[in-house]
């Protein structure tokens, strides 16, 4: 499996509030996508909704996702176009939710050669990347096979279906 797109590069400590605060919880849980979309990090880059496009990446430091509603967050960050994630660490519940929904949530200590607006791919199969912008590239260890798996599946239900059918 390949990323390839542009890259949103934060911090450490990106949290699910930061993501959508939570004033805004009863628009994602009632799936009010169209009107919660308006406010996903718009205490980090406002105006960002209108922004993001189709196969771009979200990249975080250390600690991305601790919080609260990661499913309904992913999901809407998933409607919006945002293609994965790439995160030196996650918040363990965070990284399992996008498992679970066949969202992309790689591993990644490269932040330091991306910037905001740059378009990259990654080879998750062989961990072999570069930054299509600059023509840095790079290199990290790569991704189990089962991942890729899990997530051509659509995810872990979809791959446990999958798996148990005859």
């Amino acid at each position: 499996m390949k990323l390839e797109g542009r890259v949103w590069v934060f911090g450490d400590g990106l949290s699910a509030h930061d993501l959508m605060p939570g004033r805004y919880d009863p628009l994602i849980m009632a799936r009010k996508y169209d009107e919660a979309r308006q406010h996903v990090l718009e205490g980090s880059i406002p105006g960002w909704a209108e922004q993001v496009r189709p196969g771009d990446l979200i990249v975080a430091g250390d600690a991305f996702g601790a919080g609260k509603h990661h499913f309904a967050i992913l999901e809407l960050l998933r409607l919006m176009g945002v293609a994965g994630y790439l995160a030196a660490s996650y918040f363990p519940s965070f990284q399992r939710a996008c498992i679970d929904l066949g969202i992309p949530a790689i591993t990644f200590h490269h932040q330091q050669q991306l910037s905001t607006g740059d378009t990259i791919r990654l080879d998750l199969s062989t961990g072999e990347g570069t930054n299509l912008t600059t023509g840095a590239s790079f290199s990290q260890p790569p991704e189990s096979p089962l991942l890729d798996e899990i997530i051509s599946a659509g995810g872990w239900p979809q791959f446990v279906v999958s798996r148990l059918s005859p």
